[in-house]
């Protein structure tokens, strides 16, 4: 009874800290965002918004530091087996969730069931606080898996995306809706030693309302595509989402593009700096290969040239397939003008995100397909580029089917040695770019605007745009 009674009290405080605490005035920093929010469910987030606000709510067992290396989080320690295949890990003493209930093993157990990317993996509690992984084959990225949030498994049944229960610094407290659209989300913080306390994000219809809000002083930060804002009381912080690029996919299986010669010749026909330039602007970095801006990357590559041109058999027709919206249009528009140059027609086709994943994709019915893809920042590729996920689920959009590619992915994968991992994924960057199953474009930049009063803010460990409040903890008003 004792402990039951403790137990209720420690959950009223915590209460008292998340909802009490918004009566009180307190440090807020409000961000601006033009789009819509979907909810915030950390097995599948929908958008940047969502997972930016799921990584505020949640944590993991394990994260990156600021120089990209493996760190852990809700994880004390952890041990693996001599072959590789075992993993044992412990948590922290005294981790609770938001409603004030410890952290398990349980949870852990949960998290593993919930996940797509985890399935296949055995888990055994081997008490309280300590899990064993067990693996069927060596697999030395595996602590990168362990990333995902942690999901509480007393909540399974009673799960609100609105309002989950994680175990980060803040939890929602409000969501605000205007007529059928969400206006605002409100975060409290669950730590007196917090600088921001708060958290509201302003939700806009367009470019045009944000601006106006940035001039008005009713935010606090936003972030923009274009470099051209500039005002005097905003702070502009540029990075580029390492983590994140873009790229032309040939589809191979197509007969008009099945020869390396073919997308050698069209790969030469596009100036791509130039044409990113005059699309873009500035805001890109240009994408070097499979692994580019990862440790791993070579400075060496260069796409196949045509072995010969003689007997080259030119696509007389392509269908370009892009997600509908201005940066993909404009790009789309310079590449077809570059293609029709040479005497290839190119026809656009734009589809709505939802359209183009959940029906383009797995169908594979694309010519040349205009794609981002997110990346962690392991090296394994495997994904997206091994024979085996040429086919839905998996993510070899080109079809390509390489025994080099191939080969070094899977001795990538199995050793955890530096060297002997750069000098695998070294053939596996070489032989993309030998067989060209796809144009590298580029990184996009993310402009972030803060108010200038806003102090230790610290962006360098961002490679993806949810990793810019990773510092949010030293942040503060001066």
């Amino acid at each position: 009874m004792i402990l039951v009674f403790l137990s209720s009290i420690r959950a009223l405080a915590l209460l008292l800290v998340f909802f009490g605490a918004s009566f009180l005035p307190q440090p807020t920093y409000i961000e601006g965002v033009v789009g819509q929010p979907t909810g915030f469910n950390p097995v599948q987030p929908e958008n940047d918004i969502d997972r930016t606000i799921v990584k505020i709510i949640y944590r993991s067992l394990f994260t990156y530091d600021s120089n990209s290396q493996i760190a852990p989080d809700l994880a004390e320690s952890w041990e693996v087996s001599n072959d590789g295949l075992s993993y044992v890990v412990r948590i922290k003493a005294n981790e609770r969730w938001q409603d004030g209930k410890l952290i398990t093993a349980n949870d852990v157990l949960y998290t593993v069931s919930s996940y797509k990317k985890l399935s296949g993996i055995a888990v055994d509690v081997l008490d309280n606080r300590t899990v064993r992984f067990t693996l069927s084959n060596k697999f030395s990225p595996f602590l990168d898996l362990l990333t995902v949030p942690l999901l509480p498994n007393h909540k399974s049944d009673s799960f609100n995306p609105w309002f989950p229960i994680g175990s980060g610094n803040y939890r929602v407290v409000r969501v605000n809706k205007d007529r059928g659209f969400i206006s605002s989300v409100i975060l409290e913080g669950n730590s007196p030693s917090l600088n921001i306390t708060r958290i509201i994000f302003k939700f806009y219809e367009n470019d045009a309302e944000l601006e106006m809000a940035a001039k008005l002083g009713e935010i606090s930060g936003f972030y923009e595509k274009s470099t051209n804002f500039s005002y005097k009381n905003f702070t502009k912080y540029t990075e580029t989402v390492r983590n994140r690029y873009y790229a032309l996919f040939f589809n191979i299986r197509r007969d008009s593009l099945k020869a390396v010669d073919t997308r050698a010749y069209l790969t030469a026909a596009l100036d791509v700096p130039s044409i990113l330039d005059s699309s873009l602007g500035g805001d890109y970095v240009l994408a070097t290969g499979p692994l580019s801006l990862n440790k791993f990357s070579r400075g060496d590559l260069s796409y196949a040239l045509v072995s010969n041109l003689k007997n080259l058999k030119k696509p007389t027709t392509l269908d370009l397939v892009i997600a509908k919206n201005d940066t993909n249009q404009a790009l789309a528009e310079k590449i077809k003008n570059a293609w029709q140059k040479v005497g290839v027609v190119v026809n656009i086709k734009s589809y709505d995100t939802d359209y183009l994943t959940n029906q383009i994709l797995p169908s594979r019915d694309f010519d040349v397909l205009l794609f981002g893809q997110e990346v962690s920042f392991d090296a394994d590729r495997y994904v997206l580029w091994h024979t085996t996920q040429a086919d839905f689920p998996g993510l070899n959009l080109s079809g390509i089917s390489n025994n080099r590619v191939d080969v070094a992915l899977e001795e990538g994968r199995k050793t955890s040695d530096p060297a002997e991992r750069l000098k695998h994924y070294g053939i596996f960057q070489k032989a993309v770019m030998d067989e060209i199953p796809a144009i590298f474009l580029y990184h996009p930049i993310f402009n972030y605007y803060l108010r200038s009063n806003l102090i230790n803010v610290d962006l360098k460990n961002f490679s993806l745009p949810e990793d810019r409040f990773k510092s949010l903890t030293t942040w503060a008003f001066d």
